[in-house]
């Protein structure tokens, strides 16, 4: 009896133990990879359901992992753990260059308790996205002023010209996000202008100014996009197109009497050279919206002693301009920061100068506020990173991550990883942004009035924030976000 009572008081005492760890285990996270598993063919901007058996699971991290060991983040999604089976709908973006063989990596989590990794059994195949680039439209209009391109006809000699291209694709489906980077080459009498899509213009539409000028006549020019083939297309021969159009005398524009010899009606204008003198023309009625967008005057010129123009604000310039860094082209690269508040231009004389000038024009901002802005990234900025983990070291402080730790949260991704996929590198969630607070602030100096005042430029640009810790960073940001700025345009904008 007494040897019963012991065993009866032991497994009182241990049977809730014995309970837990059975509980505990009963809540190990399990995840499995069923599709893709090996074998299968994907085609690059189709749709594709990845799917998994789980258990004990409540978010899951989702990633492409090539051949090579390069990692793609797909996403990362919560779920309900009570589920025993899992899907995701991927389209595969035609934007990475995405081609060979990957598997899907799957890390299911249950907060609190652990994670499972598991992978496809073998390595899928991803084919590139069909690609047949044309043009669709080809048009050369007559540029007065940073941004504000005049439509021609008529176009006039010593004017600047812009060559303006609409691309589109005719393979397979794309998102407008496709057409950036795609490079187009305008080939005109003995000029060539090279450019770059940027997502500051309509989805497909490519500007080429290269500030030369034409004397009067008929020329002939041609546009071939992707002229350096960075695209394989289905079909090479229908990248360029050709366009005719006529210059103008702008010195000499006596017209002739139409058809039923009734003279075209003229006015005089000051008309300002390039070299900043002036003098007046007798000009026909139909062209002067064109010299006035130019820069003349309707009537004559007071006199010669007043030949040199007088600087006029251009408001239209200033306010596309505002929150933005300007370079002197035409002189030795002189930097200037449009103010957003007002519209007047502050002269940064090199790095230092520009990161005082700067911080005392800042905007306090919140860490809360700070966190729905994303972060910019620049690759021809040099910096140390020490642990390579894609961002700068200064960078990392900024951010609060460890510069000397390439996963400062320990969730098997690098913090530049998850910082550039929109992920935190600090815990689990995804970031949110907000555009209207963007809108709101950009091209202001932003300051963290909860951290050790560090400093953020947000570029008016794309609408990402750049660390601007000192004077090196400034002057890197001078250097590589700002835009450049003939002296005829600068001095419309006011100091």
């Amino acid at each position: 009896m007494k040897k019963l009572f012991i065993f009866a008081l032991v497994f009182a005492l241990v049977a809730p133990f014995i309970q837990v760890g059975q509980a505990e285990e009963a809540l190990t996270p399990s995840i499995e990879v069923t599709y893709p598993n090996g074998g299968e063919e994907w085609q690059a901007g189709e749709t594709y359901e990845i799917t998994w058996n789980q258990e004990n699971v409540d978010s899951v991290y989702l990633d492409l992992v090539s051949s090579g060991g390069i990692v793609t983040v797909i996403d990362n999604i919560t779920i309900d753990s009570a589920e025993t089976q899992g899907s995701y709908s991927y389209t595969v973006p035609t934007t990475l260059n995405l081609d060979g063989e990957y598997k899907v990596k799957l890390t299911g989590y249950l907060i609190g308790v652990g994670s499972s990794i598991d992978e496809s059994d073998d390595y899928f195949t991803i084919l590139p996205a069909t690609y047949d680039l044309i043009i669709e439209n080809f048009a050369v209009s007559q540029f007065v002023g940073f941004g504000l391109p005049t439509e021609g006809p008529p176009l006039f000699s010593g004017m600047t010209l812009s060559f303006d291209v609409d691309i589109d694709n005719i393979g397979a489906e794309q998102s407008s996000s496709f057409f950036h980077g795609v490079k187009l080459k305008v080939e005109v009498a003995d000029h060539v202008c090279e450019a770059q899509l940027s997502t500051e213009f309509p989805p497909g539409l490519i500007s080429c100014m290269d500030r030369f000028s034409l004397d009067a006549g008929i020329y002939a020019a041609t546009s071939t996009i992707d002229f350096d083939n960075q695209y394989e297309e289905s079909n090479e021969d229908n990248n360029t197109a050709t366009t005719t159009f006529t210059i103008v005398d702008a010195d000499d524009e006596e017209e002739d009497e139409d058809d039923d010899d009734e003279a075209m009606e003229k006015v005089l204008v000051c008309h300002v050279t390039g070299n900043g003198s002036s003098h007046t023309l007798s000009i026909a009625e139909a062209a002067l919206a064109a010299h006035l967008a130019h820069g003349d005057t309707e009537g004559a010129c007071e006199s010669v002693a007043t030949s040199t123009p007088q600087i006029k604000v251009n408001r239209g310039l200033v306010n596309r301009l505002k929150g933005k860094i300007l370079l002197q082209v035409e002189d030795h690269g002189e930097a200037w920061y449009v103010r957003p508040d007002n519209g007047k231009r502050m002269y940064m004389k090199d790095g230092a100068a520009a990161y005082g000038m700067m911080r005392n024009l800042s905007l306090g901002i919140t860490n809360a506020d700070l966190l729905q802005i994303p972060v910019g990234f620049e690759n021809r900025f040099e910096c140390a990173d020490s642990d390579d983990d894609g961002l700068c070291d200064k960078l990392e402080e900024g951010l609060g991550t460890d510069p000397n730790d390439d996963d400062s949260d320990d969730d098997g991704f690098k913090d530049g990883e998850e910082v550039k996929s929109d992920h935190s590198p600090l815990g689990k969630n995804k970031l949110q942004y907000n555009n209207s607070l963007i809108n709101r602030l950009r091209g202001q100096i932003l300051l963290q009035v909860e951290g050790r005042g560090e400093a953020w430029y947000l570029n008016p640009d794309d609408g990402k924030r750049y660390y601007m810790p000192d004077g090196p960073a400034a002057y890197q940001i001078m250097r590589f976000l700002s835009l450049g700025i003939t002296n005829e345009d600068l001095s419309g904008i006011p100091e």
